[in-house]
């Protein structure tokens, strides 16, 4: 009943009248009426924001400019435009001139680097991970639009057991954004047993205080490490230059450019020790 209760409030607050009958009615399940609203409203601002730059859902920019993407309704018209994880590019220009014999992406969500690396690197099969299954429903929907979806095979939970687990070839490419859990996906073992593949680990101190060191600890013994830093998405507004932002208000800009991040934070890069 109290699932049936929610879901009748959230076809209400889509509408102005149904919005102001839920803040004139509703006592005890105003919190989660204004919760939905704002989500609707959110959802509103993105389709607006597609609609007006982003028409076709086909990245701009970047080292994917050109995917295309499923639809979808999260804040990241960042991926859309080619200028998410600006700060990796570079990297990823990197790795796409290595020649991996496999890669697989931890936490990969809707599909932005595991259909990219599959477009990118065309002899390459991809594996991708992520316990949301509607994630990983778009990720597949992008892979069928991309023409790569033969190429990229899907997983829910990836601890170490799976991801030692998988036939990865001669040199892989293990790309992890898994919130914090990265401290106990590579632990000692797991690493010691990965060193002949390379590593892009998005590092959650802000998730997991410690994590970075910890990390560094584990893999220094085997690998050369390059550390990026994340930039706040104010610094992006303020220096990122693309075509469809100019114009724009900082406000504007800053719809597009949100990442949400909340704090600086750093990715390791580490390819195998150049003594070993």
């Amino acid at each position: 009943m109290k699932k049936l209760f929610k879901g009748i409030i959230e076809q209400l607050v889509k509408s102005t009248l149904g919005w102001k009958l839920c803040q004139i009615l509703f006592v005890l399940p105003g919190e989660h009426a204004a919760w939905a609203r704002k989500m609707y409203m959110r959802r509103a601002d993105v389709r607006s924001t597609v609609a007006k730059h982003f028409s076709n859902w086909t990245v701009k920019h970047g080292p994917f400019a050109g995917m295309r993407m499923a639809s979808f309704d999260g804040p990241c018209l960042a991926q859309l435009l080619g200028s998410y994880e600006r700060e990796l590019h570079p990297v990823i220009e990197r790795c796409c001139e290595t020649g991996y014999s496999q890669i697989i992406d931890i936490g990969s969500s809707i599909g932005y680097y595991a259909v990219g690396m599959a477009m990118r690197n065309p002899k390459v099969q991809v594996c991708a991970y992520d316990i949301d299954e509607d994630a990983l429903s778009l990720c597949r929907q992008s892979a069928e639009l991309n023409g790569v979806s033969d190429r990229v095979t899907y997983g829910s939970f990836c601890d170490s057991a799976a991801l030692l687990d998988i036939e990865v070839g001669q040199r892989a490419l293990v790309i992890c954004d898994c919130e914090g859990y990265e401290k106990i996906l590579f632990d000692e073992s797991t690493v010691a047993r990965l060193t002949r593949h390379d590593l892009l680990i998005e590092v959650h101190d802000q998730i997991e205080p410690g994590v970075g060191e910890y990390l560094k600890t584990v893999l220094e013994p085997h690998y050369d490490i390059q550390v990026m830093d994340s930039i706040s998405d104010e610094q992006k507004v303020q220096e990122y230059d693309y075509p469809e932002l100019t114009g724009l208000s900082d406000d504007e800009k800053l719809s597009i450019l949100l990442e949400g991040r909340g704090a600086t934070m750093q990715w390791f890069y580490c390819t195998l020790k150049r003594t070993q």
